[in-house]
């Protein structure tokens, strides 16, 4: 996320305008906000709608805290120099900032008249903590950016987040969700809603989410999403999401979503998590599991369960390139456990590249020719072949042009005998033994990869 040249110049010091907007019923003498000071550790308390203004106050590093409650707009402008009727406050780092909110219930008013913050064109220097104290409260952060961690702490939350930049993780775990939203804001480390309650899932539009969105121990009721059929209305993908051990109320459609340039896959982890749930085109997702999980065998059925339900979503909703691309993942996954996979690898690919039986066969043959090559009267004599006697072939002077005939002919041999069903056994001298077992071997060989060939063909 780019910033502003002004922004970075005033990240050490902040300075923010502070206003009301709100109508006043209980005016306050605004010589007494010129005047005051609010020393460190101290808090700043409203309990009604009031409008005023605080002048060139300091404010100290111990932190302070904000309280509001009734019907109080609280808007901090950031501001680089003082115009007009805005009123200056200084906050130095490490300052770290706490924004109470108690807010009246939904039984006494509308949502509309429900206590409210918005942080507009703010800038944040240090570690910021969003509380709400009454259930029903909304809270609306909009323009504002965040140098540091900012802590979301609520007992039911309803808001939105617009044109935010965050630097640091947002944090809003073990908390009740009813729902909140992000429109045209930048996650540079992710955010955390682990061991939280969400109504809806987290709604993104026109963000950007770097690092991991980890929604790990959650109960999300409903996915469904007004006005958008995606929880990431365009907006790419993060680096990595958390779903591990949460519960799922309805299906999750990703089917939508895109990577953001630069990353190939999204991780998604849905360990301990109904995967048929999830519905996705597995091109833009690989699933991982923490390493303590996914190759201890005391996990092997939980980590087993994940690959084959998103697998059955997969082969459900006809997504074969996507099937396709988690079976093999699932499959060099149990190879771990399981050594003869890995020759089902080698070979074939686990089914997925038949095309290799047509390069492993060619390959044997070649490689059985040039090997009998220096064997072919033995082999003739043991296992006689009179059309591909070399007797047959015409004398030349030119001794590339005779080789190059001894050798097709000694091709011709070894491909008889490795591709052939049944090998003549009345046809066969035994001894010298070491070149019949030549012969078997090479003829066993070619029955195997004929096999696989014909089931190629037949499927």
């Amino acid at each position: 996320m780019k910033i502003p040249s002004a922004v970075v110049k005033n990240s050490i010091i902040l300075i923010i305008a502070l206003s009301f907007s709100t109508p006043c019923h209980g005016q306050l003498d605004s010589a007494f906000f010129n005047e005051w000071q609010l020393s460190a550790g101290h808090s700043f308390d409203y309990h009604d709608s009031i409008s005023g203004k605080i002048k060139n106050t300091a404010w100290g590093k111990r932190g302070f805290t904000i309280y509001l409650s009734g019907d109080v707009r609280f808007a901090l402008h950031q501001m680089t120099v003082a115009v007009g009727k805005n009123s200056l406050l200084i906050i130095e780092n490490p300052t770290r900032i706490e924004l109470n909110l108690r807010g009246r219930s939904k039984r006494q008013h509308a949502l509309s008249e429900n206590t409210f913050y918005q942080a507009d064109m703010s800038i944040f220097g240090s570690r910021v903590s969003l509380t709400t104290f009454e259930s029903g409260s909304t809270m609306t952060v909009g323009e504002a950016y965040f140098h540091d961690t900012v802590s979301l702490e609520t007992r039911k939350y309803n808001g939105s987040w617009e044109y935010c930049g965050l630097e640091k993780k947002l944090l809003a775990s073990h908390n009740f969700i009813e729902y909140i939203s992000f429109e045209n804001c930048g996650f540079r480390e992710g955010a955390n809603f682990n061991f939280s309650s969400l109504n809806h899932f987290p709604v993104f539009k026109n963000c950007t989410i770097k690092g991991k969105l980890d929604l790990s121990y959650t109960k999300i009721d409903s996915t469904s999403i007004p006005f958008f059929n995606t929880p990431f209305f365009n907006t790419p993908l993060p680096d990595s999401i958390d779903l591990s051990h949460s519960k799922l109320g309805q299906e999750l459609d990703l089917t939508t979503t895109f990577l953001r340039k630069g990353i190939n896959t999204c991780c998604l982890n849905l360990f301990e998590t109904d995967a048929s749930k999830i519905k996705l085109q597995y091109r833009n997702f690989q699933l991982y599991f923490v390493d303590s999980v996914h190759y201890n065998k005391k996990y092997y059925d939980g980590v087993s369960s994940t690959y084959e339900r998103l697998l059955a979503g997969l082969k459900t909703n006809g997504f074969t390139d996507s099937y396709r691309k988690l079976d093999i993942e699932y499959h060099d996954w149990q190879k771990h456990f399981d050594s003869s996979l890995w020759i089902a690898d080698l070979w074939w690919r686990y089914g997925y590249q038949k095309w290799r039986i047509v390069l492993y066969s060619l390959s044997a043959v070649l490689f059985f020719s040039f090997f009998n090559y220096r064997l072919y009267d033995k082999l003739q004599a043991v296992y006689p072949n009179d059309k591909l006697d070399l007797s047959h072939i015409p004398e030349n002077r030119n001794l590339t042009i005779q080789t190059i005939k001894r050798y097709i002919a000694i091709l011709l041999y070894t491909g008889i005998i490795f591709f052939r069903f049944n090998i003549d056994l009345k046809n066969m001298e035994f001894f010298p033994l070491r070149y019949s077992l030549l012969i078997i071997f090479q003829y066993t060989i070619g029955l195997v990869c004929t096999g696989f060939l014909i089931n190629w063909i037949i499927g």
